[in-house]
């Protein structure tokens, strides 16, 4: 039942933390100007964004390896949100048109699709020098405390099953006027009621 409860609960509201989390510090790369890079798929391609300061804009890196240039400064026409995923891992169909009038299929994750879509309908700035700071994660409390109870949880499983031991047992007496027993074995004798 615990195991059950870990699979269906805990660790999709696990990676649903984990997810926003990391969607959450690509958009606060973004806002400092540190390269970051989104997973997508760019008119039916896989691949990644890159967005970096020392390139003239972002561009998209397929797995074939092709490169293609996506302009700042268009809008974003519309975004629709995939049917055929769940909530941690629901993509988001957004159209962008270019300044050059070039409309482009990108499908991201939510939060990015949200994001990238602002980012990409701003003008071109030039990007400042960013400060360079020590940077600390930080995870949604929620998503910590599901982490540490599926980690306790998993520890004390391994605990019973790895380092516990059997013993042979022996009821040594019943009590049928209180529905008691005595289970005797070679560390002592323990008293309990039975059904």
């Amino acid at each position: 039942m615990i195991a059950s409860f870990v699979g269906l609960v805990v660790i999709p509201m696990v990676i649903a933390g984990l997810a926003r989390w990391a969607a959450a510090r690509r958009r606060r790369g973004l806002a400092a100007g540190r390269a970051v890079h989104f997973r997508c798929r760019l008119d039916g391609h896989k691949g990644r964004l890159l967005v970096d300061a020392r390139l003239d804009g972002p561009v998209f890196l397929d797995r074939s390896g092709n490169v293609t240039a996506l302009p700042r400064g268009g809008e974003a026409l519309d975004a629709t949100v995939s049917t055929n995923g769940r909530p941690p891992f629901e993509k988001v169909n957004l159209r962008y048109r270019t300044p050059e009038g070039q409309v482009l299929r990108l499908r991201l994750a939510t939060h990015d699709a949200r994001t990238l879509g602002a980012w990409l309908g701003e003008q071109n700035h030039p990007a400042l020098a960013p400060a360079r700071r020590l940077l600390l994660p930080a995870a949604p409390p929620w998503a910590v405390l599901a982490l540490a109870a599926s980690l306790f949880v998993g520890l004390a499983t391994a605990d019973v099953a790895l380092l516990g031991k059997h013993t042979a047992a022996e009821v040594v007496r019943v009590n049928r006027d209180d529905d008691s027993c005595t289970v005797g074995w070679d560390g002592g004798a323990q008293r309990a009621t039975v059904d």
